[in-house]
């Protein structure tokens, strides 16, 4: 999954997505998505520093599927009843909030029915149809997390867009011992100005998880000006 960012020349305020362009918000609800059904939690804290710096400025610009989406890990997000798109979405976010999970997987059955069609306006809508458009497939990946997150049958869901088989891959996946999925892995951590304990590749969120080679004995620098606040580096086994 591949993201280009851009930046215009003369703005230090961006951001990677722009959730007033629908398929921008959308591929932005993926990815967050992919993070949870991949088991890579710790990206998460990532996304939500590039998207956090445009969309936290303006009440009038927080969005309550972005913020409930990254509260399944992330803390301290905004309690927030407002979204830029009710078609699709709305079915979506009310799945979260129903009483049993029979009325959050209807809530989804419908979203996937809305999916589609709500994007009409998309430069990769219809691609299937072109002789050379390019085309690879189309993924409801935030409905998938979804029915993941919220634990909920998915059985009867036989709709062509959702990705079933990545929700059976988040359920049953069991990560190595050092894996970085893994809550339990033990992975050797310094902070900035701390002497490194041990010689090797170290990267951290703070250098936008960028490799530098440390010796043992050598001063952890810091990043500074960084979105995280504290420098903390990991080593990398």
């Amino acid at each position: 999954y591949t993201i280009a960012l851009r930046k215009d020349e003369e703005d230090e305020d961006w951001a990677p997505f722009y959730f007033t362009a629908i398929d921008e918000y959308e591929r932005c609800m993926q990815l967050i998505g992919l993070c949870y059904l991949l088991h890579r939690r710790d990206l998460l804290p990532r996304i939500a520093a590039m998207q956090d710096k445009i969309y936290h400025e303006q009440t009038e610009q927080l969005d309550t599927l972005y913020e409930d989406f990254l509260s399944f890990k992330l803390m301290d997000r905004y309690d927030v009843d407002q979204w830029f798109f009710d078609n699709p979405y709305r079915p979506l976010i009310f799945s979260k909030y129903r009483d049993t999970k029979k009325e959050s997987i209807q809530d989804i059955q419908e979203y996937l029915k809305l999916w589609y069609p709500a994007f009409e306006s998309a430069p990769w809508y219809d691609l299937h149809k072109m002789e050379n458009g390019g085309y690879f497939g189309y993924w409801a990946i935030e409905a998938a997390a979804y029915v993941y997150l919220l634990d909920l049958d998915d059985s009867e869901i036989t709709h062509m867009i959702y990705p079933k088989d990545l929700v059976k891959f988040a359920r049953e996946f069991v990560p190595s011992e050092n894996d970085i999925s893994n809550p339990c892995a033990k992975t050797l951590r310094s902070e900035a100005g701390q002497i490194c304990p041990k010689t090797g590749e170290w990267y951290s969120t703070a250098n936008n998880m960028e490799k530098r080679h440390f010796k043992q004995g050598d001063v952890m620098p810091e990043i500074k000006d960084n979105p995280w606040g504290l420098t903390i580096w990991y080593l990398t086994e």
